[in-house]
């Protein structure tokens, strides 16, 4: 028996002895927080559609035929309409310029104004053929090519 004793004095005095482990923490680790970031458009759809910005705009500056009645009245929601497609596009070439995440959604804003200019056009006998059916088929590939690059930025 007495060796039993021995051993667990023994083993009782190096317990004491020895110094103690630190006590596991038992905090619960902070959660991290779930932060949402838009999406940007990627570097190489900001500038493809930078480029078709600039190529309509032009085109419309370039070709757009002579008025056939420069004087016609223009009605207010046209005036209105025209600010607003300015204002859009603004903010469209500043959002693609930055990458900025609401820079689609100013581009679907300006192709809307743009597509009611076409109307506008249209509805005032500004120009004579067709040339606002070109307007509304270049601001619906806007449209388009605006869609495309928001759907691959998510």
């Amino acid at each position: 028996m007495a060796t039993t004793e021995d051993r667990l004095t023994k083993e009782l005095e190096s317990l004491y002895e020895s110094p103690a482990a630190p006590a596991p923490d038992v905090r619960p680790e902070p959660e991290t927080p779930v932060v949402r970031t838009r999406a940007v458009v990627s570097a190489k759809d900001s500038r493809r559609l930078l480029f078709a910005w600039a190529a309509v705009i032009g085109a419309i500056m370039l070709f757009e035929p002579r008025p056939d009645n420069a004087g016609a009245v223009v009605p207010v929601w046209a005036e209105l309409a025209g600010f607003a497609f300015l204002a859009a596009l603004f903010a469209t070439a500043f959002g693609f310029g930055n990458r900025r995440p609401w820079a689609p959604g100013a581009s679907l804003v300006a192709v809307g104004f743009g597509a009611v200019l076409a109307i506008a056009c249209a509805a005032t006998d500004h120009h004579t053929g067709s040339w606002w059916t070109y307007e509304l088929v270049a601001f619906g590939v806007l449209g388009l090519m605006t869609l495309g690059a928001a759907r691959r930025s998510r």
